[in-house]
Parts: C-alpha cells; structure tokens; sequence
C-alpha cells in the first residue's frame, strides 16, 4: 500500500526505475568518493535504518559493506525530542516514502533535534 501510494510501483512498471545494478553503481561510486577510507565503519541514517540495513544486506551487500551496525535513526532523535518536551520544534515526516524525499526528511529532523540537545 505504501509504494502503491508513492506511485513507486507505478514508477516501476513504466520502466522509470533505475535498474539495481546502475543504483548500486553509482552508490559505490558515490560512498568511495565521500565516504569513510575504511569501509565498514560508517553509521547509516535514515528513518528505522535498520531495516534499510537487512534490504542492502540482501539486495546490495557491497553497497552494504560500507555500513557498520551503527544505526542514526531520525525517529527515534524525534522521539527523544518529544520525551524532552520539544517535540513541537521537530518537523513531521513527508509520508512520500521515496528514497530522496525520505533522505532530506531525515536530515533536516536530525539537524533540528542536534540543535535542541546544543542548548
């Protein structure tokens, strides 16, 4: 139901999708250029990236093998913000649900909640 609502199925079946192997190459591309010199060792961030975890794990183990078990999880830091009685100043998520638009949802709460835990 989720992706039929993105429209990433839709996406798909019109061949708009980037095929598996041409995401994960410009990943690795990507994660060689900015990420750690010691693959293995970087957190990975996101909404509930743990889950996003196993998906690599299966789909693209050496996008995957970046990645330690370190998890940033932009949920949870809002959650905290809330138990701290300042979840009125964290973002709601877009419930778009697409790679891009998740990523800069993320980010932005994470930079919201890292200011509230500098004051």
């Amino acid at each position: 139901a989720m992706h039929t609502a993105s429209g990433l199925l839709d996406d798909i079946r019109a061949g708009r999708g980037v095929p598996l192997a041409t995401a994960e190459a410009g990943l690795l591309k990507f994660l060689a250029f900015f990420g750690n010199p010691a693959p293995g060792r970087e957190p990975i961030a996101g909404f509930s990236p743990h889950f996003d975890l196993g998906w690599l794990a299966v789909h693209l183990p050496r996008v995957r093998a970046y990645f330690s078990h370190r998890c940033y999880d932009s949920s949870t830091l809002r959650q905290l913000a809330r138990d701290l009685g300042r979840g009125d100043l964290v973002p709601t998520a877009d419930a778009a649900h697409r790679a891009l638009a998740d990523c800069r949802a993320a980010a932005g709460m994470a930079r919201v909640v890292a200011g509230l835990l500098k004051n």
